[in-house]
């Protein structure tokens, strides 16, 4: 009888240490699969086996290993080749390996030649060295996405859990989200129709160096309570303003349910996955707007501050940029306040346009008196 029980015992032991064990390999293979913004990539990392210390190789080549997986990181953030050209910079990247890789593992290794092969398969995090990037200066320099504006609408108080909503869906595909935490949101309300709002947002965004400006809504309904939560249907409204024309780019709606243990975080709820939602359609939308609109060459706006009586110096400064070699195409706008505004389309990196225009600028006589006094991303603004 007691051989019978504890046979029957070690039985749903087994059973329950089966079972423990596969819940953990799940969860081991969902925690491999990474969370939003991690990028699993293999890499081989080679090191010389000297003196006989094979430990030590193991370890070098394991960190050359995780260094070309950041490095297949920060080709994945950034499509560029000339930044691996320099050493240096790839060093300062470097310094941070530990913490932008999240988990590895070694899957292959060998000693063969004098050298020591490791190759692991590392999960990168993304947002982690896309914020490093930021830090050295690299990912604005490279950006090929729009500089974004977000802002409540007229009549719309603002939302923070909106805001980051849409903040975070917009940086999660490179976009370049400019901020508007000062910027008296009051100013639209004297937009009074549709177009007049749309100027108001155009204008907003020229100010703070934005391309797009997104303006959006919010309402809320009645909550009602299923036994269990509260429910709080909420609507998400937006339009994208593009700044140069003032034109609506494309308008969205998305209604959700929020859930939550009161009316107010089934509201909180309701907003945060509704203005997400909405983002995520934004963000196609936007993309492609992009792709068509720098087929041929990336904008560029420069804006002069002459005063008036000086359109002969600006035509003879459009005219030198357009000898500029990768500049595809110049047109102007002026006003009879004395501000040229110049929209470059050009092929090749901002840094080497903007130093172009600066020895176009100092070779000008007429505008020796110039000065540059902002320069944020595709935007240069010279003034007296």
């Amino acid at each position: 009888m007691n051989l019978k029980t504890g046979s029957t015992g070690r039985g749903k032991f087994r059973k329950f240490f089966f079972l423990f064990t596969a819940l953990l390999l799940v969860a081991f293979q969902q925690s491999w699969a990474g969370g939003i913004g991690n990028s699993p990539v293999r890499a081989t990392g080679v090191a010389e086996l000297k003196d006989g210390n094979l430990a030590g190789a193991r370890r070098a080549a394991l960190e050359d290993a995780l260094r070309q997986a950041l490095e297949q990181g920060v080709g994945m953030l950034m499509h560029s080749v000339s930044i691996f050209k320099d050493d240096r910079l790839m060093e300062r990247i470097y310094a941070d390996v530990h913490g932008c890789i999240g988990s590895y593992r070694i899957i292959d290794e060998k000693v063969s030649g004098g050298l020591c092969t490791v190759t692991v398969e590392a999960e990168v995090k993304e947002d982690v060295l896309r914020d490093a990037l930021s830090r050295l200066g690299l990912i604005k320099a490279m950006m090929d996405f729009p500089r974004v504006m977000i802002l409540p609408g007229p009549g719309a108080k603002r939302s923070q859990a909106a805001e980051a909503a849409i903040t975070r869906e917009l940086v999660r595909n490179r976009f370049d989200v400019v901020e508007s935490g000062a910027f008296p949101t009051q100013a639209l309300n004297g937009g009074g129709a549709k177009t007049g709002m749309n100027s108001a947002a155009a204008r907003a965004g020229c100010e703070h160096d934005a391309e797009l400006v997104i303006l959006y809504w919010l309402e809320s309904e009645e909550a009602w309570n299923d036994g269990i939560m509260e429910t709080v249907p909420v609507t998400f409204r937006a339009r994208a303003v593009e700044t140069t024309t003032g034109q609506i780019l494309d308008a969205w709606q998305s209604v959700v349910n929020g859930v939550g243990e009161t009316p107010a975080l089934a509201a909180r709820d309701g907003v945060a996955r509704a203005a997400s939602r909405g983002a995520k359609e934004m963000s196609r939308a936007i993309a492609a707007w992009w792709a068509d609109y720098t087929a041929n060459g990336i904008p560029y706006v420069i804006i002069l501050r002459t005063g008036k009586g000086t359109g002969q110096d600006c035509t003879g400064f459009v005219r030198a940029l357009e000898a500029v070699a990768g500049v595809v195409s110049v047109t102007e706008r002026r006003s009879d306040r004395g501000i040229t505004e110049i929209m470059v389309r050009f092929k090749g990196g901002a840094g080497e346009l903007k130093h172009e225009v600066l020895e176009v600028a100092a070779e000008e006589a007429g505008l020796a008196s110039l000065h540059l006094v902002r320069s944020r991303g595709r935007f240069m603004v010279f003034e007296q």
